[in-house]
């Protein structure tokens, strides 16, 4: 067993992570917007074998997150 934490980097080198996720707060600061900005920018700033996975608590969060601001916005127009 390795003493003490290894760097990001040495996980990332020697492929003992293979992926991460995004918090929904993150998600949430950029718009949703996947298809432009920094979420769009995640893609090309990985290797190629190191994925972006979208869990299911951080997908229904969003969900909740993206209704609550539709959910708002009919209480104003009503």
């Amino acid at each position: 067993m390795p003493e003490g934490l290894p760097t990001a980097t040495a996980l990332i080198e020697q492929k003992a992570v293979t992926f991460f996720s995004i918090d929904t707060d993150v998600i949430q600061s950029h718009g949703y917007k996947f298809g432009e900005g920094a979420l769009h920018a995640l893609a090309f700033q990985r290797p190629q074998w190191f994925h972006i996975q979208l869990t299911e608590v951080v997908e229904q969060e969003v969900m909740a997150h993206r209704m609550d601001t539709v959910t708002k916005a009919i209480h104003v127009v009503q």
